[in-house]
């Protein structure tokens, strides 16, 4: 099977056509509501330039939005400063957010929000009366009719907001606010430069789990590009300006705000490529799976969100805020471990649906991840302070539990399948409990569901042979496919491999419950968590299925395709 014909095959198992691929590949033409107006508004500021303060979220996307808007409308030659939210109040802002704000930033005229605002009617009514002009960009669900006194609101899900493909992250909201305000107002290089902060809107893409499909797609295609050819193994931004060789991170020009957020990615790249969070190409699982939590630690742990912008904005300081950073993600790591053990063995009146644990408001959300991940029902994790209840829910994609559950009077607040939750006293809690033990069954069973779904991609005794030509052709496919995540999942894939296709087995690690296989072809399968059960077996075992995927490896040198996985299935030799 050549490469050609693997791509039509894993088609035809998922059901995609190619009107289908194509559509997805397409981006919208379509125009946020008062997007204009709102470049209008920022054409007068300039003008004038009356002073400009962004207020964003704290998580990794109000975090990238800050990066945009900071950037951005310094290249701008806005009079623009950024402030920096304190993670344990919780998403959204109120009077006393607006009253820090102006002691921080006495000069401020203007607000311009990124990823929050649109609920937060008390704290943008206050800073009306405080005599601020207030810009809310936002995209966050609007859940209610009643005015919200800003003086211009761009959302893609306003409720009289008609956008076409309305999840997109903030960062990427506020972009497309000031790239619209660039094309109409100014030209040549300014509209160049708020081009290139396209890479910060798509990790924000990624961080906040926005489907990968229409314009999130091309503007992931964008960014995952621009880092690649922004990056140079193993060269610090020292050697790379020593040297006389071309490189992309040399060519960017423009406010010393504006640089500088590039030469911070640049060292968090450096920093990850070093730690061996990628070898090859940065993709979007760099994004979702160690660029994310790493910021995010930050508000889990409720630390300055400085942290983060010393990242982009300090340049003699970012090597050591990234740092600061990868140490506070793996103290985010203990904890969710430790708390996730205690709520395991404490009695749980609400499960499997509610769970109580005293763990730091930052962690309940993770922890709810993990309840979900055993029971792939819609989860929420809360802690008990006085009478009182709030934490952190996550929902699987098929059921909206944001929307139901708000309908139904109970207070959510977020995206649907990660949201803020409270509960007024514990009658309430066992109200949201027999709402959702009659909910969940009802929505579920309106469900195509087909149990026992066979992998798309099946090595070995499969559909496909196994070998190692074939796994680089595979891998050619799948990677050609990218990038995948919400929407657009990865194929899913399974080895299965008889006794007789191995040449040799080893243990590896400290614990010795790593499994490499060497088939005889020269082919490579790695078996995570395994040493144990395999050695038990003596060896004597008819067939193994591992699922997993193709990974590229390096050591000294080496460059190694592998299939890596878990181990889901032993057949014993008779």
């Amino acid at each position: 099977m050549n490469t050609e014909e693997l791509r039509n095959y894993l088609m035809i198992k998922r059901g995609y056509t190619n009107q289908f691929l194509d559509e997805i590949e397409t981006e919208t033409t379509d125009q946020l509501l008062d997007i204009d107006t709102l470049a209008d508004m920022l054409q007068v500021i300039y003008l004038a330039q009356r002073r400009v303060t962004i207020l964003p979220d704290f998580d990794m996307d109000g975090i990238m939005s800050a990066v945009v808007g900071y950037a951005g409308m310094s290249d701008l030659g806005f009079n623009v400063s950024l402030y920096a939210p304190d993670p344990s109040k919780g998403y959204g802002f109120d009077k006393e957010t607006i009253d820090d704000l102006l002691q921080k930033h006495p000069q401020t005229e203007v607000l311009l929000t990124c990823d929050t605002g649109i609920t937060c009617y008390e704290g943008v009514a206050y800073a009306k009366a405080r005599g601020l002009k207030v810009l809310v960009t936002d995209h966050h669900l609007q859940k209610s009719r009643d005015r919200l006194d800003a003086d211009v609101i761009v959302d893609p899900k306003r409720i009289d907001d008609m956008y076409e493909t309305s999840d997109i992250c903030g960062a990427y909201t506020l972009w497309k606010c000031l790239h619209h305000y660039a094309v109409k107002y100014r030209d040549g290089d300014r509209i160049d430069n708020i081009e290139k902060l396209r890479v910060f809107a798509s990790i924000g893409t990624v961080s906040d789990v926005m489907p990968v499909v229409y314009e999130n797609r091309k503007l992931l295609k964008d960014g995952i590009t621009w880092c690649n050819a922004l990056f140079e193994p193993g060269i610090s931004i020292a050697e790379l300006f020593a040297s006389p060789d071309y490189a992309l991170l040399k060519t960017i020009h423009g406010h010393p705000v504006f640089v500088s957020a590039f030469y911070g990615l640049y060292n968090l790249l450096q920093v990850l490529w070093e730690a061996g969070k990628f070898q090859v190409n940065v993709t979007e699982e760099l994004f979702g799976y160690y660029v994310a939590p790493m910021f995010n630690s930050l508000k889990r742990l409720e630390k300055p969100v400085t942290i983060a912008y010393n990242v982009f904005f300090n340049v003699s300081g970012s090597l050591e805020a990234i740092d600061h950073l990868m140490k506070l993600n793996e103290k985010r790591k203990q904890l969710v471990d430790r708390y996730y053990a205690e709520l395991k063995e404490q009695l749980q009146p609400f499960e499997p649906y509610i769970y109580i644990s005293q763990a730091p408001a930052g962690i309940l959300g993770l922890l709810a991840t993990k309840v979900m991940g055993e029971t792939g029902l819609p989860t929420m994790v809360v802690r008990q302070e006085k009478n009182k209840f709030h934490g952190s829910g996550r929902s699987p994609e098929w059921y909206p539990c944001n929307s139901r559950m708000t309908i139904e009077g109970f207070y959510l607040a977020g995206h649907e399948g990660a949201f803020g939750v409270g509960f007024t006293d514990r009658k309430e809690v066992k109200s949201a409990l027999a709402f959702l033990e009659k909910d969940v069954v009802e929505v579920y069973n309106t469900l195509d569901v087909t149990e026992d779904e066979e992998p798309e991609l099946v090595f070995g005794q499969g559909e496909i042979e196994l070998s190692l030509d074939t796994l680089k052709r595979a891998n050619r496919v799948i990677e050609s496919l990218r990038p995948y995540g919400r929407g657009f999942e990865m194929f899913t894939q399974r080895c299965v491999i008889s006794r007789d296709m191995i040449a040799t087995i080893d243990y590896l690690g400290q614990d010795k419950e790593t499994t490499k296989l060497i088939l005889w072809d020269g082919t490579c399968v790695m078996i995570w968590r395994s040493g144990s059960r395999l050695r038990e077996l003596e060896n004597e075992f008819k067939t193994l299925v591992v699922d997993g995927g193709l990974k590229w490896n390096v050591y000294n040198n080496l460059w190694t395709l592998q299939f890596t996985g878990e181990l889901t299935e032993v057949e014993a030799s008779e």
